[in-house]
């Protein structure tokens, strides 16, 4: 499911997971693991969202990167141009 999340300067909604992949068809093949995290993020003065997608083949301590990548997010903000 969906986790709010709040930022240095709005808003994010996270899921995350661990997806794998078979690189190659045959029986001594083992599939590619990796972690996902997707975050929307609110845009501030808008009603725009950002999507922010963090991968890593470090699947096997997804908590680890989860507080990694929510920490990232949770302390990004938007700059002015």
């Amino acid at each position: 499911g969906w986790k709010r999340l709040d930022c240095a300067d709005g808003e994010a909604a996270r899921r995350w997971r661990v997806t794998e992949t078979v690189v190659a068809e045959g029986a001594a093949d083992l599939p590619l693991r990796s972690f996902v995290a997707d975050y929307w993020r609110t845009v501030p003065g808008t009603k725009r969202l950002v999507l922010v997608t963090m991968t890593s083949p470090l699947a096997d301590i997804p908590q680890t990167l989860l507080h990694l990548a929510d920490a990232i997010v949770g302390g990004s903000r938007f700059a002015s141009a």
